[in-house]
């Protein structure tokens, strides 16, 4: 896959693919709890307990089922195939994983209290509405990362595992 192709991917599969050092167990297990989200209604009581519980704890999500099963349950699972589909899940990649082909690497002084403090508050509340505040602080703190500022100027969905978010945290 290309750089262009994964750009403007819609079937996620393929994406997942492309070998990338940001490739994380939490990263994939965050995308499984974004890719949940999206039929949150449809599930019960047990099942959002668990995936509030991986949010916050990735290694309470799973009982010894790797990372890439665990993705492929969460694609196959009748419920989230009825109910969404693959440019959900490609935005979702997009989001937690960055661009494969042009990795980013923050730079600790971007990382002011107010910085730190907006991403804090985007977590903690998975309201990410906030991010293109998350921008221009980070340009406070110097950010000059095209890739960066315009990830989080974005409109394309923001969630946990986001790409910028995470490292401000220090959640790798």
């Amino acid at each position: 896959m290309t750089e262009e192709e994964w750009l403007v991917a819609t079937d996620p599969k393929p994406m997942l693919e492309v070998p990338d050092r940001r490739t994380s167990f939490r990263r994939l297990v965050l995308f499984s709890c974004a890719g949940c989200r999206l039929v949150w209604d449809s599930l019960d009581r047990g099942a959002k307990a668990s995936i509030e519980e991986a949010e916050v704890d990735e290694h309470k999500f799973t009982t010894g089922m790797s990372a890439f099963s665990l993705i492929e349950e969460i694609f196959d699972h009748p419920i989230i195939c009825a109910n969404s589909n693959g440019a959900r899940f490609a935005n979702f990649i997009r989001d937690i994983f960055g661009n494969p082909f042009r990795p980013v690497a923050l730079s600790p002084s971007w990382r002011t209290s107010t910085v730190v403090a907006l991403a804090s508050q985007m977590y903690g509340s998975r309201d990410f509405s906030a991010t293109p505040v998350l921008a221009d602080a980070l340009q406070d703190a110097g950010c000059d990362s095209a890739d960066v500022l315009d990830h989080c100027r974005n409109n394309g969905p923001h969630v946990r595992g986001c790409w910028v978010v995470d490292p401000v945290l220090g959640k790798e």
